[in-house]
């Protein structure tokens, strides 16, 4: 269905609101507080790879259909699994919303289904490049939008110059970046404010004993 930009973008971000406010959930949950911590065990990353990875795949569910391609914020998650964990974890969890994406068919699934796993890879050699130190929302942006880049990239080497792909990059590129953009950075700037709260109480518990 054809959409002019500005509906696309606003029926995106307003699909994306859907997955920030499951974030923020997961963000409180016992487990995540070992994640920001960087105490990694195998059932935390088997959870981030396995939620991130339904993230990619509702990314994919609730994106916008435009001529015979889907506007959506599938690389979102794979990325962030990436940042907070690894590329395993992050690839894995492209792994999912990929394969999910290529058994949906189209002129455009195979690039589809390989750009969430390249995102969520990306995602991770930017965890390992940090060492250890937080990603600036800037910089978790920044990646975001070059992931959108190649994925329309991808689509052009993969499927060629064809009409049909070069009319769904047209429509559906700019309101990607700024969807998967802005989830990136509310993303970002809830985990640097847990990151704070936690930093807040273990200095008043520091105090108070």
């Amino acid at each position: 269905m054809e959409r002019g930009f500005v509906d696309l973008a606003v029926a995106l971000i307003r699909n994306l609101s859907v997955f920030m406010l499951l974030a923020y959930f997961l963000t409180r949950i016992p487990a995540f507080g070992d994640i920001l911590n960087r105490r990694y065990s195998w059932n935390n990353r088997v959870l981030l790879t396995i939620l991130f990875g339904i993230f990619s795949i509702y990314g994919t569910i609730s994106g916008i259909e435009i001529f015979g391609g889907v506007a959506n914020f599938r690389d979102l998650g794979p990325t962030i699994a990436g940042l907070l964990a690894g590329p395993v974890v992050g690839g894995s969890a492209g792994l999912l919303g990929g394969i999910y994406r290529y058994t949906l068919g189209g002129v455009t699934a195979l690039p589809c289904a390989v750009a969430p796993v390249m995102a969520g890879f990306a995602g991770g050699i930017v965890f390992l490049l940090k060492k250890g130190k937080d990603v600036r929302i800037w910089e978790a942006v920044l990646l975001m939008i070059v992931m959108e880049l190649i994925h329309a990239a991808l689509s052009l080497v993969i499927c060629g110059a064809q009409d049909e792909v070069l009319a769904i990059i047209r429509a559906a590129l700019l309101p990607m970046i700024l969807a998967n953009g802005a989830g990136m950075a509310a993303f970002v700037f809830m985990i640097d404010n847990l990151a704070r709260e936690r930093r807040t109480e273990a200095a008043k518990q520091r105090i108070d004993s």
